[in-house]
């Protein structure tokens, strides 16, 4: 389970790192897809691993003893991660080149931080384990592909 929370992190601060970055605009773009991918193949890798060998893997921080934030990886968790993962690595591939504006570098930095958070939003989703977790992950999820697909609406109309 701690790879699995690794990766999640090496994603996630992946998107921070587009952020601090942006006014290095081929730099930001290179270490923020080596990041997100590295994290993406780093999870992949886990979750096949998991799949292999079969077995519970849980992990849960309590908050104040009112509620608690519970994850496990079983086999079917790791089946969906698999494809998240990859999905996620190939898609931080071809983002390099698709998003090649340096002119907009903040909106690509603020692109990469919200697809940062919508595969971590997936990974979690998938391996939440109570009500309080699925519906935080799902949220997450929502808000983070929302901003994504208004920076791609923004994107269409200044053409």
């Amino acid at each position: 389970m701690d790879l699995f929370f690794v990766a999640i992190m090496i994603i996630f601060f992946g998107g921070i790192i587009a952020l601090t970055l942006y006014h290095r605009f081929h730099q930001m773009k290179i270490l923020t897809c080596l990041m997100i991918g590295g994290g993406c193949l780093i999870g992949g890798v886990d979750s096949l691993l998991k799949l292999i060998y079969s077995g519970e893997y849980i992990a849960s921080v309590n908050y104040l003893h009112v509620f608690s934030l519970s994850f496990r990886i079983d086999a079917l968790s790791a089946f969906f991660l698999i494809p998240i993962f990859a999905i996620s690595m190939v898609a931080t591939i071809y983002s390099f080149h698709y998003m090649n504006k340096p002119q907009r570098s903040l909106g690509t930095a603020v692109s990469y931080l919200f697809f940062s958070l919508l595969i971590v939003a997936m990974a979690l989703v998938v391996t939440s384990d109570n009500m309080v977790t699925f519906l935080l992950s799902w949220e997450i999820m929502s808000l983070s592909s929302f901003f994504l697909v208004i920076y791609n609406y923004q994107q269409l109309e200044n053409r």
